[in-house]
């Protein structure tokens, strides 16, 4: 239960704080007219006071998206994001996207970054299980064992897939984040079957100790 909650806290912090930051500078520097002039090197943006909080947003979740921490740690979301885009009847109008559960208008990475940390909870719940197992909290019986090695096998399938099996000009289109994502979660997945060892050693050892 600790793994996911961190991740939340995580993602809360990479992307509700530095809004709800930027906000308070923006509502500061409208000393209460009805827009706000923001300065970005030679360009400058004329911003709606009303639509100050959606553009303090949208400035977080591309921030979190351009870091790629919350890509890299939650790389099996997009397994669920794949199967949201599958089983969710499109909308009409702009307010949602249509293949995700998050505004229109942030646009793919961000609002990926907003919705990555909340798809790939049931992978840290699966994590988290297999670290208290590792901690012999719990056992893990064989379904999960053969679950954490099918999953492991998965990911480092995929990792050796995107990074031997794309050509050069590939690997530009943001790749990078998911060979390491994937790689990272091979390794995590791995972690009830390390911990599925140990508990067939400690059932096995005080059969080979002498009496």
């Amino acid at each position: 239960m600790v793994l996911p909650i961190a991740e939340l806290l995580l993602a809360a912090g990479l992307i509700l704080v530095p809004a709800l930051v930027f906000f308070f500078r923006l509502k500061h520097a409208a000393h209460g007219s009805g827009h706000v002039l923001i300065h970005t090197g030679q360009f400058r943006t004329l911003v709606p006071f009303e639509g100050s909080f959606s553009f303090a947003f949208f400035r977080a979740t591309a921030a979190a998206a351009k870091s790629i921490i919350v890509l890299n740690i939650n790389t099996p979301a997009s397994f669920v994001e794949l199967i949201v885009s599958l089983l969710r009847p499109p909308f009409s109008g702009t307010w949602y996207s249509t293949s995700s559960w998050y505004p229109g208008w942030l646009g793919l990475g961000p609002g990926r970054s907003l919705t990555y940390p909340i798809y790939a909870l049931p992978a840290w719940f699966y994590v988290g299980r297999g670290i208290d197992a590792l901690l012999a909290r719990r056992r893990v019986g064989t379904g999960n064992m053969v679950l954490s090695v099918v999953l492991a096998g998965v990911a480092i399938a995929i990792c050796c897939g995107l990074r031997f099996g794309l050509s050069p000009w590939e690997h530009q289109d943001q790749v990078g984040p998911y060979i390491e994502g994937f790689a990272l979660w091979a390794c995590l997945f791995a972690i009830p079957l390390v911990a599925w060892f140990r508990q067939r050693l400690r059932e096995r050892l005080p059969e080979n100790l002498p009496t």
